[in-house]
């Protein structure tokens, strides 16, 4: 048996048609997927109960892989949020050890901005669902679907 494992953020965007295309070319081959953090992934794959895994990668252990394609971290907010000049930022975040939410935090503490963490996700669709109906603030990635409020990205740090 394959075992694959797919990183969350990607599936909606970048699973369905790969797949797809895999089991009409190999209608013979077996395969099981898992989707999960990319942290958790690479452990899996560390401890040999993974094959192959597609996840973002920023770690120190500098394991062998392929690039498939690149995404640039960005800031996202739902279109009516708006920040208050000296207000803690409010934040929607992934939670910890997660590779967005670290590089974010780090971000802001760098620049001497404060945050309150309103609402932690441990899926896209609970992520899109709090930076979309609310007017939060959010550390995100392209493949969320989330609307883009680019009024928020003066004064913030780059990702």
């Amino acid at each position: 048996m394959n075992k694959m494992g797919i990183a969350d953020h990607f599936v909606t965007e970048r699973l369905p048609k790969p797949l797809s295309q895999f089991a009409r070319t190999y209608p013979l081959v077996k395969l099981e997927v898992e989707v999960n953090s990319g942290i958790a992934l690479m452990e899996s794959l560390d401890a040999y109960r993974l094959n192959l895994v597609t996840a973002n990668r920023e770690d120190a252990k500098q394991r062998p892989g392929q690039l498939l394609f690149r995404e640039a971290l960005v800031w996202i907010a739902s279109k009516d949020f708006e920040l208050s000049g000296t207000a803690s930022i409010p934040l929607v975040l992934s939670p910890a050890p997660c590779q967005f939410r670290r590089e974010a935090l780090v971000a802001l503490e760098m620049r001497g901005k404060t945050w309150t963490t309103v609402y932690t996700g441990n899926s896209v669709p609970s992520i899109q669902a709090a930076v979309g109906g609310r007017s939060w603030r959010e550390c995100s990635w392209p493949s969320l679907g989330a609307s883009r409020n680019e009024n928020i990205a003066a004064g913030f740090p780059e990702l």
